[in-house]
């Protein structure tokens, strides 16, 4: 009875304890994993330092358009952050989102909205959950003062017309702030919204007068009409060059233009003919190297809402439409399709035509046009664009040994229309006044160049941080690392030649390779330990090249100097 009774109090004291274990695992799971982290929220009043900025690629989109909503931060001082969450509101009865893109970190797993597997939920609830965290650098990410990282993008398609509002949900968003201590806490956004608004339009007169056609292209053409063909079916009444037509189009964006004599479009029995005065048009622009744009108008007449989207494509010879679609004058409306290979051409020549209608595939509808001149892919320029670069680099203060004097350096293009920089490694040398000198040329190659501002330049070299450069000329005073893109600043490029002079600010050095974008502890302890070596150590080619900041033939204090200066730049421009 005495060893049962041992026994049983041994099982029961057993369980105690793996109970204990298991709640304090909750406990210590929570305090890791929590959004709060380790903390208590400070009260709002004494910690709003950051600003959450909303802007739309389509600030007047037309109802079934879609659009992007780039998300922006934007901190009062700089800040190392691990974390964000940015829960955004939205009316899921106007709008519905389609995808979601993180710019910064990855979606976290603790809930993170991504396009995969929250869409659905999202568009139920007109709610998005942002919540990123960043693994990349392991020490977090750098928000610098007063300048606009961007976040994530959210695509959204418009439901209906009208006005609608994308607001963020100040009291669920917030960043995770990595202290100098490594202590984290939690900074919170000001309120930020964004209106979404459709064009206003009015309703025009009534008109007086409606053309007749004069020549008839079927639903469904194998060719397209050039301006000597007749595609005849039977009209009762045929145009004179004697008549006055007063329903002419001229009608162009940057990338597409249509003008013709005289235009109706036949829906539901009604002729509509295309009011200037209420006119929205828009095409979407062609993405570099990309084969696609649109010539879309969208008006209002006797009250009612019509629409002419116009599809084009293209190859290396030629381009054409594949598809057209008008709204069916029906409440609610919905679109009637035209579908078949119209307007073939070359690449950069007009399409013309005399009277033409073409017929929907449901048969209930037509466009006509008069003499139309059709052109698409306008604004496409394939130009050579040549750069002559002029950088220097920290600590190299004169022209180094022939052996030491060629640097391979990273270039990158972005900004404009570009969906993601241009890259290439360039090799530089050194004049005597120790400035490094590189070209790159065709820049560009087989990709659309669109000449003008809104450029910008990243210049990472071999052992050196990533510089971003807005400017054709900066300059940042002889103190080393304290140039930055200002914003609204870009660089300016033409076709040909452009002769960008970086030579007034210094590339800033110490991020040695393998290179992660960042002058850590790995960078810092390398050359350190270095410098107990030998002198022979020092001068073996495999050193040289990794940590011979200055190019002078050993890795001494002077590079470490060097690289502790770089300390306040630290991370990679981005």
């Amino acid at each position: 009875m005495t060893n049962l009774f041992k026994n049983n109090n041994n099982l029961f004291l057993g369980g105690v304890i793996l109970l204990a274990i298991i709640i304090s695992g909750v406990i210590f799971f929570n305090k890791i994993f929590s959004p709060k982290n380790n903390m208590t929220k400070k009260s709002r009043a004494g910690n709003t330092n950051a600003q959450v900025i909303l802007t739309s690629s389509k600030p007047t989109p037309q109802v079934n358009d879609e659009f992007t909503v780039s998300i922006k931060t934007k901190s009062n001082s700089a800040r190392v952050i691990r974390l964000f969450k940015i829960m955004i509101n939205f009316n899921k009865s106007d709008l519905q989102a389609t995808k979601i893109e993180y710019r910064k970190g990855s979606p976290a797993p603790l809930g993170g909205a991504d396009n995969q597997s929250t869409i659905e939920r999202v568009n139920t609830n007109g709610k998005i959950n942002i919540l990123g965290q960043i693994t990349s650098p392991a020490e977090g990410y750098t928000l610098v003062s007063n300048q606009e990282t961007e976040l994530a993008l959210i695509t959204f398609k418009k439901l209906s017309s009208g006005t609608t509002t994308i607001s963020l949900d100040q009291n669920e968003s917030y960043l995770k702030q990595v202290k100098s201590n490594e202590s984290i806490t939690n900074v919170n956004f000001d309120p930020a919204t964004l209106n979404i608004n459709s064009p206003t339009l009015t309703s025009p007169p009534l008109p007086t007068n409606t053309p007749t056609p004069t020549e008839i292209l079927n639903n469904n053409p194998t060719n397209t009409p050039t301006p000597t063909q007749a595609f005849n079916n039977n009209p009762t009444n045929t145009p004179t060059p004697t008549e006055t037509f007063t329903h002419k189009i001229n009608w162009k964006t940057e990338f597409a233009s249509l003008k013709a004599d005289d235009f109706y479009i036949l829906a539901n029995g009604e002729k509509f003919f295309g009011d200037n005065k209420t006119l929205y048009l828009h095409s979407d622009p062609p993405k570099p190297g990309g084969n696609y744009t649109t010539l879309e108008a969208a008006w209002k007449e006797r009250g009612k809402e019509m629409r002419l989207y116009i599809y084009f494509y293209k190859n290396k010879e030629k381009w054409w439409s594949k598809e057209m679609r008008t709204y069916n004058n029906e409440t609610p409306p919905d679109w009637t399709f035209f579908k078949g290979k119209y307007f073939e051409s070359p690449i950069g020549q007009m399409w013309q035509g005399k009277a033409v209608i073409f017929g929907s595939e449901n048969g209930k509808g037509q466009i006509y046009f008069l003499n139309p001149r059709i052109e698409a892919f306008l604004k496409e320029d394939y130009s050579t664009v040549n750069l002559n670069l002029a950088l220097r680099f920290q600590g190299i203060l004169k022209k180094p040994p022939s052996k030491y004097n060629s640097m391979k350096v990273k270039v990158s293009i972005g900004g404009k229309r570009l969906t993601k920089p241009i890259e290439k490694i360039v090799t530089f040398t050194a004049n005597d006044k120790a400035v490094w000198q590189g070209e790159w040329q065709d820049a560009f190659h087989g990709k659309i160049f669109q000449p003008g501002k809104g450029y910008y330049i990243y210049v990472k070299g071999p052992k050196h941080v990533q510089t971003k450069i807005c400017d054709n000329h900066p300059n940042d005073n002889r103190v080393g690392g304290s140039y930055h893109c200002q914003i609204g600043h870009t660089l300016t490029l033409s076709k040909g030649k452009n002769d960008l002079d970086f030579s007034k600010i210094y590339m800033m050095a110490g991020d040695l390779p393998p290179q992660n974008g960042i002058i850590n502890s790995y960078d810092i302890s390398y050359i350190r330990n270095l410098l107990d070596k030998d002198m022979t150590e020092r001068k073996k080619p495999v050193i040289l090249a990794n940590a011979d900041l200055n190019l002078d033939g050993v890795v001494d204090t002077q590079d470490y100097a060097l690289l502790i200066a770089s300390l306040s730049i630290k991370y990679d421009q981005e």
